[in-house]
């Protein structure tokens, strides 16, 4: 994983936001359709592009958390995005855990504009399970992303500003898990002092956008 410096950071904290297109809230225990947007952002920090090979299913995957001009919480609330590819195989759901985080709001989106590669398959729906702790995308039942398909970028708008590490899961039938990063309620005031402090020490770190048409 990589975590830009404090420089980008506070570089990145200056970016606007542009008014929604399109919201689509999302509630313990609901099933929506996320909404289709033209959305653009920078990165705060990546998995980078991570393969995967499973039950037969192969391709690769990337979660990064940026700030979204899309964002209806504002420009410096936190969004957890991710792409899928597949090349063998096929997988119908993407999951992701410990978003029960207390005062989270949550918005759901998705962009044919590619994090890391172009995008030919939307998602069908995203869910939250009724404690919210797992948030899901599913593809078009049985077989959902296929051989060559590639996931439309998928949005997971947050009211959140801190994030820490986590877990996010590809499935079919079987379950392939992989290191990505969660929101996180906001640290005392005391431990923010000791993170601002740690981030200014860091320099030179590259940045780039994200959502590449």
């Amino acid at each position: 994983m990589k975590v830009l410096s404090g420089i980008s950071v506070l570089a990145l904290l200056i970016a606007g936001a542009a008014t929604p297109s399109f919201a689509t809230s999302l509630t313990p225990g609901n099933v929506v359709t996320p909404g289709i947007v033209s959305a653009n952002g920078s990165i705060l920090a990546s998995t980078g592009v991570t393969s995967f090979n499973f039950g037969g299913d192969t391709g690769s995957v990337e979660e990064v958390v940026a700030f979204n001009s899309t964002n209806p919480f504002g420009a410096n609330d936190l969004a957890f995005v991710y792409q899928i590819s597949v090349t063998g195989g096929d997988i119908v759901h993407l999951t992701t855990e410990s978003f029960n985080v207390p005062g989270i709001l949550i918005d759901v989106q998705q962009t044919a504009n590619g994090l890391f590669a172009a995008p030919t398959t939307a998602a069908l729906n995203a869910s939250l399970t009724s404690d919210g702790t797992t948030l899901g995308f599913g593809f078009t039942p049985p077989d959902g992303l296929t051989a060559g398909m590639v996931s439309y970028t998928l949005i997971v708008n947050t009211n959140m500003t801190t994030f820490v590490p986590g877990v996010f899961s590809l499935q079919d039938g079987q379950t392939q898990n992989f290191d990505g990063f969660v929101p996180a309620a906001a640290p005392e005031p005391g431990s923010l002092a000791l993170l601002g402090t740690g981030l200014l020490g860091v320099a030179g770190v590259a940045r780039r956008k994200f959502f590449r048409a």
